[in-house]
C-alpha cells in the first residue's frame, strides 16, 4: 500500500512540470516483518531495469501522465492482456514518443509491497518475474546476468574473506539504503537473497511455460 507524505502530490506535480510525459515513482520500501526483506534482489532489479541506462518501462505504484497523452497511446486498453502492466505501459509511451521519467520516492512516498505474509510475497513475485524477464531486451538481460554472476562468484570464490565479496556488500548497502529500510545484514546475506531469487525465477518459469498460469489473490492468471 502506497503511503504518501503530505507534500507528495505537490512534489510529484513539480517533477511533472519539469519532465513532462509520463512520470513514475518507485516508493521507499518499509518493512515490518522478516520475510519482507526477501525482496532484496527483486527491488534492485526493478530499479536497475527502469533506470536511465537502457530504460524500458515505468514503475507501477505511482504514475502521472496527462489525459491527452494517456488517451493518445490508447491507455490501459492497449495493455489489458499484460500481467506486468506498469512496465508495458511505460514501454507503450516510449514507442509513441512520450518521454518516461522514473524517480525514487525517498522520504516523499513509501509502501509495503506484500504485507499479507510470505505466500503473498511469493505469489506476487511469481506473477511478475516470468513476464518481466521475457520482456527485457537481450542487452539488459546480459547486463543483469553479468552483474549477478559477479556478485555470486565473488562469494563462492573464497567465502566471506574474499575482498570482492566485501566490496559487493558495500556496494549493495549503498544502493539499497536508498530503496528501503534494509540493514547491513541484508547486504552480507546477499547470497541467500540470490538463492531465493533463483528459486522464484525457476518456479515462475515452470508455472508460466508449462502451466501457462500463475496465482494471485486467489485468482488464476493466464500468462502463456
Amino acid at each position: 500500500d502506497v503511503e504518501p507524505r503530505e507534500d507528495f502530490i505537490e512534489v510529484l506535480l513539480t517533477s511533472y512540470e519539469k519532465y513532462k510525459g509520463l512520470v513514475s515513482c518507485w516508493p521507499y520500501q518499509r518493512f515490518e516483518r522478516f520475510y519482507e526483506h526477501l525482496n532484496f534482489i527483486f527491488n534492485l532489479g526493478a530499479v536497475i531495469t527502469m533506470s536511465s541506462f537502457g530504460k524500458e518501462g515505468a514503475y507501477g505504484p505511482v504514475m502521472l501522465i496527462s489525459r491527452e497523452d494517456y488517451e493518445r497511446v490508447g491507455g490501459h486498453l492497449e495493455i489489458r492482456d499484460k500481467v506486468v502492466e506498469d512496465f508495458y505501459f511505460g514501454n507503450l509511451c516510449m514507442k509513441n514518443g512520450i518521454s518516461v521519467t522514473n524517480l525514487l520516492g525517498g522520504d516523499h512516498v513509501k509502501f509495503r509491497m506484500y504485507p499479507g505474509g510470505f505466500w503473498d510475497l511469493l505469489e506476487g513475485f511469481t506473477k511478475n518475474t516470468f513476464q518481466a524477464i521475457y520482456s527485457l531486451s537481450i542487452r539488459k538481460v546480459l547486463y543483469l546476468l553479468a552483474w549477478f554472476y559477479g556478485m555470486l562468484g565473488s562469494y563462492f570464490y573464497d567465502g566471506i574473506f574474499n575482498i570482492f565479496y566485501l566490496l559487493f556488500v558495500f556496494q549493495l548497502y549503498i544502493f539499497t539504503k536508498k530503496l528501503g529500510n534494509y540493514n547491513i545484514l541484508d547486504s552480507f546475506l546477499y547470497p541467500l537473497h540470490f538463492l531465493f531469487f533463483i528459486f522464484v525465477l525457476i518456479y515462475s518459469t515452470v508455472r508460466g511455460s508449462f502451466l501457462k498460469s500463475v496465482s494471485w489473490k486467489g485468482r488464476r492468471i493466464n500468462v502463456g
